[in-house]
């Protein structure tokens, strides 16, 4: 598995360390099995670290189909980008074009740090933004100074 995944509640969080075509098929059957196990949208939140390399076009179409099935499993999807300069602003550019093939009536977002993507989560789940960080840093989705 290249990532690292925890639920709290009606939330779920995810550390990407790899883009693959079977961590993408992972990851929409964990989603899936967290929607029926909760019965209701889920709020959904991944890290892309500094570190992780940039996805080859298979996986990245995966990971577009992938984002699809989860999109209408979550209440909201935020992806978060971690990093700066040219390659990552680049990186954060394409992953912002998923959202034209996301469904219009979802919400789905990219962001530059964890601290808002758990603030935007927080009011669409039964889970405070800072608990949602607790959780992230407890269960390494969220490294210190990453917040």
């Amino acid at each position: 598995m290249t990532y690292v995944s925890t639920e709290i509640e009606d939330a779920l969080l995810v550390r990407w360390e790899e883009v693959t075509v079977d961590a993408v098929s992972q990851l929409v059957a964990w989603v899936n099995n967290e929607y029926k196990r909760e019965g209701k949208p889920m709020a959904y939140a991944a890290i892309v670290p500094t570190e992780s390399p940039i996805p080859g076009a298979e996986a990245r179409r995966a990971l577009l189909d992938g984002y699809n099935e989860i999109a209408e499993l979550c209440s909201t999807v935020r992806l978060v980008i971690l990093g700066s300069g040219f390659r990552r602003a680049a990186i954060r550019a394409v992953s912002a074009g998923f959202m034209l093939a996301i469904p219009k009536h979802k919400d789905y977002s990219v962001d530059n740090t964890a601290t808002a993507a758990f603030g935007h989560m927080a009011e669409n789940c039964r889970v405070s933004a800072e608990r949602l960080m607790e959780v992230a840093v407890e269960k390494g989705i969220v490294v210190a100074g990453e917040e």
